[in-house]
């Protein structure tokens, strides 16, 4: 666990500071669905400008209380005095929705990371925006996937070589002489997927023409070994090669070869 202070023994759970915002959310969410589901058990109301004893025209239960309902198609005669107001009860209410969306963002906010990933909520986003959200929390993540690597995956890589080593696996080497040698890895995390790939893509292509990202950098971002790509690149032209398959820049290459040729073979033709 991240230690925050001198002396921690024990770790802070991740939603510890807005355990009490999802208290509240979640009873201010129950109360309203409670207020709405008792609203739509109210059709209309009936006002009477005669005695509150309507006799023998209404049904009655146990209690006294007196029994309606409507049916679809229905036709009911009041009586005498009486007139139908409607009941409009607005549930949810107005602020409901505006209320909500502010908890999140206080939740989202201590929790450090964007509204948009807490909530999953990208209706009032474009492509900068959400672009924004998602390079603020990669930054979040990167940080928790590098202190992931170093505190947990590093020192269990370097127990299983130990293991192994005292267990005769690897041989009669120098182990301890050259433990960095050994235990040295690259830790490469999941990549990421982009809200537009193809203006990622020539972002890419220009960062690498002027030396600003390298192909490793680039295979990293998208959870890929680059001499693993390499290889299987290799692999994959060696095959093209082989079968005499023409495949995206090489065929066109070769139809831009071809036109040149014909060019060429043209304005000879008309030299002569």
């Amino acid at each position: 666990f991240p230690v925050q202070r001198s002396g921690q023994t024990r770790g802070v759970p991740f939603f510890a500071p807005v355990l009490t915002y999802f208290k509240d959310l979640a009873d201010y969410a129950e109360a309203e669905l409670v207020a709405a589901r008792i609203a739509a058990c109210f059709s209309i109301f009936i006002t009477s400008e005669a005695s509150m004893d309507l006799g023998t025209g209404y049904d009655r239960n146990v209690q006294g209380q007196y029994l309606e309902s409507l049916e679809p198609g229905m036709i009911r005669h009041l009586l005498p005095g009486e007139s139908i107001t409607s009941f409009n009860p607005q549930r949810p209410a107005a602020t409901f929705e505006p209320f909500v969306e502010r908890i999140l963002r206080a939740i989202s906010a201590a929790l450090g990371l964007p509204y948009e990933l807490v909530a999953k909520d990208f209706s009032k986003t474009n492509y900068s925006s959400a672009r924004a959200a998602l390079l603020e929390a990669r930054r979040y993540f990167k940080v928790r996937q590098e202190w992931l690597a170093r505190k947990l995956c590093q020192p269990v890589w370097e127990m299983v070589l130990e293991e192994a080593y005292l267990r005769g696996d690897l041989g009669s080497i120098s182990f301890y002489e050259k433990r960095p040698n050994w235990t040295n890895a690259s830790w490469i995390t999941p990549g990421w997927e982009w809200v537009d790939p193809l203006k990622e893509a020539k972002a890419a292509e220009v960062g690498l023409k002027n030396g600003i990202v390298t192909h490793s950098d680039l295979y990293s971002a998208q959870g890929k070994d680059w001499e693993e790509c390499f290889e299987q690149r290799k692999r994959e032209q060696d095959k093209i090669k082989e079968l005499g398959l023409e495949i995206g820049s090489n065929a066109n290459s070769g139809d831009g070869n071809g036109a040149d040729a014909d060019g060429a073979d043209a304005d000879r033709g008309s030299e002569e």
